[in-house]
C-alpha cells in the first residue's frame, strides 16, 4: 500500500467511515473522507455539476477492495441464508443490484429501506401549508405551520378563498421529522421527512379547488433508509445509521439520502487517482492506489 492507501487507512482509524469518489466515464478520484453520511451527502449535492459526479462508498469496504480482501465464490446455499435473514424484516432493496448478497456475505455494510407502518396523525410533528413553486424559483416555501391538523386545514382553506394568484400549488403537508420540505429524488412520496395530505388544483381561470392526496386517517408505510450488515456465523442482520452506529430495527434516525450512494459492484485500483495527503479535492492522478 503506497502513501495514498496509507492516507485512506489513517482516515479510517481516525474515525472516518465514508469516502466520496469523483466518478466519471474513465478515471475516478478521491474527493474526501467523512464521519457522517449526511456530511458526505451534503458535499455530493453541493459540488454536483454536469462535469463532476460525486458518489459515496463505505470507507472500510473500499479499503478491503483496494487491498484485495475479497472472498471467493459465493455458494447458492449462502445466498439463500442471506435471503432468509432479510425476509424476517420489513425491508427492501433501494436499488436493483445483482451483487447485493455478495456485498453482505463479504461483511460489508449495504443500504436498504425499512418499511415502517405508522398512523399519520400520530407521527406528524408539525402541519405546514407550503407553496410548491414552479418557474425560476422551484421548491417549497412555508406559509403557515401549526401542531394541530384542524388549524392547518382551516389555514389552507383561507389561502384558497383569498383568491390570490399563486405561482404554483398550495400543499398541506405533515412534517414527520426535522428535515427539508423538498422531496429527495428517487424516493417514494412517503420516504421523506414530510407527507402531503392535500394540494390545490386550478378548476378554471379564477377558481382553485382542494384535492386530497392522502387520507390523514389511513396508515402509511414510510421508507426509512438504513445500512445493513450480515453476520455469517450467526446468520443474523444488524442495522446501522449514517454514522455506522448500530441501531434497533425500525428505529427513527436522520434521513439517509441514498441517491448519492455508489452502487457500482467495485472500483478498480487502476481507476483511482489521488495525491496523498490532500483533503477536499482531486489534485493529481499520478499516484495510483
Amino acid at each position: 500500500m503506497d502513501k495514498s492507501g496509507k492516507w485512506l487507512a489513517d482516515q479510517f482509524w481516525a474515525g472516518k467511515r465514508w469516502v466520496v469518489l469523483e466518478a466519471g466515464p474513465g478515471i475516478v478520484g478521491i474527493y474526501g473522507c467523512y464521519c457522517d453520511y449526511a456530511d458526505a451527502a451534503a458535499v455530493c449535492k453541493k459540488t454536483a455539476t454536469v462535469e463532476k459526479n460525486l458518489r459515496i462508498r463505505v470507507l472500510g469496504s473500499f479499503l478491503k477492495e483496494l487491498n484485495g480482501c475479497i472472498r471467493g465464490r459465493v455458494e447458492e446455499e449462502e445466498r439463500q441464508q442471506v435471503r432468509f435473514a432479510i425476509s424476517k424484516y420489513p425491508v427492501r432493496l433501494f436499488a436493483s443490484s445483482a451483487n447485493w448478497e455478495e456485498e453482505l456475505l463479504q461483511g460489508n455494510y449495504y443500504p436498504m429501506v425499512w418499511l415502517k407502518s405508522m398512523h399519520p396523525l400520530l407521527a406528524v410533528k408539525k402541519y405546514i401549508v407550503v407553496l410548491d413553486r414552479v418557474g425560476k424559483l422551484p421548491g417549497r416555501r412555508e406559509l403557515y405551520s401549526t401542531s394541530e391538523f384542524p388549524e392547518a386545514m382551516l389555514a389552507l382553506e383561507q389561502f384558497v378563498s383569498g383568491r390570490r394568484a399563486w405561482n404554483g400549488a398550495l400543499l398541506l403537508v405533515g412534517q414527520l421529522s426535522d428535515g427539508p420540505l423538498n422531496n429527495h429524488p428517487g424516493e417514494s412520496k412517503h420516504s421523506n421527512s414530510v407527507i402531503v395530505f392535500y394540494r390545490t388544483e386550478c378548476r378554471d381561470a379564477q377558481h382553485m379547488g382542494i384535492v386530497q392526496v392522502h387520507d390523514p386517517s389511513t396508515p402509511i408505510k414510510r421508507d426509512i433508509p438504513v445500512f445493513v450488515r450480515y453476520f455469517t456465523r450467526r446468520r443474523e442482520l444488524a442495522f446501522y445509521d449514517g454514522k455506522l452506529k448500530r441501531i434497533r430495527p425500525g428505529d427513527e434516525m436522520d434521513f439517509i439520502d441514498l441517491s448519492v450512494f455508489d452502487f457500482r459492484e467495485k472500483v478498480l485500483k487502476e481507476e483511482v487517482g489521488y495525491e496523498a495527503g490532500r483533503i477536499g479535492g482531486l489534485e493529481s492522478r499520478r499516484h495510483l492506489l
